[in-house]
């Protein structure tokens, strides 16, 4: 240990990861800021259709973004050898033609749709709107994560965190408290920021005025498999909430989103961190040298360890301030994000050990963990929201995530040439 810490300090990868947990923690912080306005303005049942509403937005961004932006991600790396603007102009093409196809699919459902969740036919188009836009500035965020521009990748991230907050504290404190207006603030800031991303996108010749078939191929090849991955981790997040709003109430699903939120600030930590672990990984694995293997293997061990302890003590100073923080109207949201905080503990294990598929394109083993882990959870919450509630709902979402993690990191060391035992 004492050898293994000052070489993990002296790699550019903790220095890069630093820099996006600082990016992250900036942009989770005005969401936190907004919470103690939040619950004391907007009623519960109000924030659990909106809740439905950021539910529905993740499961349809799977099926309209179809894995592009990892798709391209993963083409950056051989950028040198591919068209890469036409890349990128045949995925947004293709993320355009599906959400024009899953809009209409969604009006032909809309009847049914009305007995299951709160969200009335007429808002639909701001469904599709907001995933389609969420794609694009998942686009711009991959692009700079795989150029290694943090900074820029900041001024993308805080500046979108900066206008949605803003915005939903003018709107609450201007007495726009109603789902209608929480809804209205999503789409005005991500369709303003998108086109700020796509006018970016062309400026800077990533967009070239003409498609190609064989990108098409790989986005759809490398994609596709991840369709359920994405919807299976929406899934387990859209699980909860719906049941929450048939088995109890929508108020329910509000209660129980707020400590969700609060909790996911464990998630931010994680994903700052993927976010410098991807492209240094993928470097290593490229090379292959055992030298590069060894060096991958101890940073990822020495990342593993950083998420279980950030969890605890999140977890810790969380349970006895937060109380004070949501307000007596909220508070039952305390334990149920103590809960998902432990959930997204196992989350971050999991996306770090999936980090070799995706470089290796394996993608499918990783939707059939996604997919396994969401089926065992739709019927596990509905039994642990019967027994114990609200937290019954972030119990199911802890085990879902272990889960998953369990299944990818099986896979990953019976398929990947990683040192999992390392030199002394």
């Amino acid at each position: 240990m004492n050898r293994l810490i000052p070489r993990l300090l002296a790699l550019p990868l903790l220095g890069e990861a630093g820099l996006y947990v600082i990016i992250n923690g900036f942009a989770a912080l005005f969401p936190l800021l907004a919470v103690p306005v939040i619950t004391r303005t907007v009623a519960p049942s109000d924030y659990g259709v909106y809740a439905i509403f950021i539910v529905g937005i993740n499961l349809l961004m799977p099926l309209i973004g179809l894995g592009f932006e990892t798709a391209a991600g993963r083409r950056f790396v051989d950028r040198t050898d591919t068209d890469y603007p036409a890349y990128i102009a045949t995925g947004l093409g293709l993320t355009g033609c599906l959400a024009a196809l899953l809009y209409v699919a969604l009006t032909f459902l809309a009847p049914t749709l009305a007995s299951v969740i709160p969200v009335p036919g007429p808002w639909f188009w701001a469904w599709i709107l907001v995933a389609w836009s969420q794609t694009i500035i998942g686009l711009i965020l991959v692009l700079h994560q795989m150029a290694n521009r943090p900074t820029q990748f900041g001024i993308w991230r805080i500046g979108r965190a900066l206008i949605l907050n803003g915005l939903l504290l003018v709107f609450v404190l201007s007495g726009l408290a109603g789902w209608t207006d929480l809804i209205t603030v999503l789409v005005i800031t991500h369709g303003s920021v998108a086109v700020a991303g796509l006018i970016w996108l062309w400026r800077n010749g990533l967009i070239a005025p003409h498609f190609g078939k064989n990108h098409l191929t790989h986005i759809v090849r490398y994609g596709a498999p991840l369709v359920p991955h994405m919807i299976g981790a929406a899934l387990v997040t859209a699980t909860d909430r719906i049941l929450l709003v048939n088995l109890i109430n929508d108020a329910a699903a509000g209660i129980y989103t707020i400590g969700y939120q609060v909790g996911q600030v464990m998630f931010l930590l994680s994903t700052s961190v993927n976010r410098a672990w991807t492209p240094w990984f993928y470097e290593r694995l490229k090379d292959g040298s055992k030298e590069s293997l060894h060096s991958a293997m101890k940073a990822g061990y020495a990342i593993a360890l950083i998420y279980v302890v950030a969890g605890i003590g999140f977890a810790t100073v969380g349970w006895f301030a937060l109380p004070w923080i949501f307000g007596e109207t909220y508070i039952a949201a305390t334990p149920v994000f103590a809960w998902i905080v432990a959930a997204f503990v196992a989350q971050g294990l999991w996306s770090l050990s999936a980090s070799y598929l995706y470089f290796s394109e394996d993608t499918a083993w990783v939707s059939i963990s996604s997919a396994g882990a969401a089926i065992f959870n739709v019927g596990l919450t509905y039994v642990l929201i019967q027994s114990n509630g609200l937290i019954g709902a972030a119990q199911a979402t802890f085990v879902a995530y272990t889960l998953g993690f369990l299944a990818v990191t099986t896979v990953t060391v019976c398929r990947s040439p990683l040192p999992w035992r390392l030199r002394s």
